[in-house]
C-alpha cells in the first residue's frame, strides 16, 4: 500500500437476485479541473466487492457498468486521506 493512501471499497448487489454481483465492471475517478480522470478499474469478485487505493484526497465518483443493467455512477468526496468519505444517497443512472 502506498504511503498515506485510503482504500476505496465498493460492495454491489443485484437486488433482483438478492446476492453479490460478481463480474462487475467498476471505474474509480477523480475530478481533475472540470473533467474525471481513471485512478482505477477492475471487476468484482464472488462476493460482489472491488478495491482501489488512491493517495490523494478529493471528489471522486465510482461507476458501476453491467451489461443487464442501467450503469450507476456515485458521487462522494474524500476532504482528507484517511477521512471517511460522504457518499451520496441515490445513484444516480447514467
Amino acid at each position: 500500500m502506498m504511503p498515506g493512501a485510503m482504500g476505496i471499497t465498493t460492495h454491489v448487489l443485484d437486488t433482483s437476485a438478492g446476492r453479490p454481483a460478481a463480474g462487475v465492471a467498476v471505474v474509480l475517478e477523480m475530478r481533475r479541473g472540470d473533467a474525471w480522470e481513471s485512478v482505477g478499474s477492475g471487476t468484482t469478485d464472488d462476493d460482489g466487492r472491488f478495491e482501489v487505493r488512491v493517495s490523494d484526497p478529493g471528489d471522486l465518483r465510482v461507476v458501476v457498468s453491467d451489461t443487464a443493467h442501467e450503469s450507476c455512477v456515485r458521487d462522494f468526496s474524500a476532504a482528507e486521506v484517511g477521512a471517511p468519505a460522504a457518499a451520496s444517497p441515490q445513484p444516480t443512472p447514467q
